[in-house]
């Protein structure tokens, strides 16, 4: 009986798994979807409320989670400086995109190309009014991951998105910096 005991005690599996340990400094995946990070990443509370119905009958999803490519899988990310951590939200509208801070816009059109494209376009909310276009494909049927591409100035940003509702569906990788900052964790997209 004690054999037994030890063996299945010894052999369950662990909900983290290390890609780096150092001194202050770990890099691991998270898989236990009831860790606190899962509602970190998940929360929408800072941003301000907007009817979504327009953008619901085009086929948007309103809320939208950075999700990142890492050895050929989808992983949530907590990074060590949650600057780098970047969501959006669509309303009929605004847009609000939050990196380091809370940005909020102004939206001028939003249509659906074709079934798996989309455009936005947008402008500060300052008397600055440039005009941004914001253009959303869907990459990734299988796991609904979505590409949002457009150009801030002279540099084009690319980054890959998951709809709230499905974040749950993956794993998160946890860049836990405890004394000072540390690189981010290289991502494939």
């Amino acid at each position: 009986m004690l054999i037994l005991f030890s063996t299945y005690g010894f052999s369950q599996k662990s909900d983290t798994v290390f890609i780096k340990k150092e001194n202050g400094h770990k890099i691991y995946k998270i898989q236990n979807r009831t860790s606190d990070l899962y509602n970190d990443i998940s929360n929408f509370k800072e941003f301000e409320k907007d009817n979504n119905e327009k953008i619901s009958q085009i086929g948007l999803n309103s809320r939208w989670i950075r999700i990142h490519k890492y050895n050929g899988k989808y992983f949530l990310y907590g990074p060590c400086d949650w600057c780098n951590d970047t969501k959006f939200q669509l309303g009929d509208n605004s847009i609000q995109i939050r990196g380091c801070e809370l940005k909020t816009y102004k939206i001028i059109s939003a249509k659906k190309i074709n079934q798996r494209e989309y455009k936005i376009a947008y402008v500060p909310l300052s008397a600055k009014k440039r005009k941004t276009v914001l253009k959303i494909k869907e990459i990734d049927s299988q796991y609904n991951i979505y590409e949002f591409s457009y150009r801030d100035g002279i540099d084009r940003s690319k980054m890959l998105f998951i709809r709230d509702s499905d974040y749950k569906s993956f794993d998160i990788i946890n860049n836990e910096c405890k004394y000072e900052k540390s690189p981010e964790l290289k991502f494939e997209d």
